[in-house]
């Protein structure tokens, strides 16, 4: 159902337009995540430990990944089968109320975006 994974520094966990069947959580390390825009590259944001990774492209109606996320430092990830991933959560509460307070967090960071411009 779900595995560890090592991920060294400076190497790609998710690329912007793929489709990855997996859905991770972050152990220890940090995350950068990276967004193309025509010929740019812009960081747009890091991830923390006990953040979710790829469940918005699992659960979303667009099935491929919106940004690039890169190894700042070495990291261990918590790597769970997309097909298992509710199996999962139904077993382990803290993932779920993290994968809730991840996405509650996510739509403030939208919202404020919005009010901003």
């Amino acid at each position: 159902m779900y595995t560890i994974k090592s991920l060294p520094a400076g190497e790609v966990l998710l690329t912007e337009g793929t489709i990855q069947p997996y859905i991770f959580i972050l152990k220890s390390g940090l995350l950068v995540v990276m967004k193309s825009s025509g010929r740019d590259v812009k960081t747009i944001g890091e991830i923390k430990p006990g953040e979710f990774i790829g469940e918005m492209a699992y659960l979303g109606s667009e099935k491929t990944h919106q940004a690039t996320v890169i190894a700042m430092n070495d990291c261990e990830l918590v790597q769970i089968e997309g097909d298992q991933f509710f199996k999962v959560l139904s077993e382990n509460q803290v993932w779920l109320k993290a994968l809730l307070r991840s996405f509650v967090i996510r739509l403030e960071e939208s919202n404020g975006r919005k009010v901003s411009k």
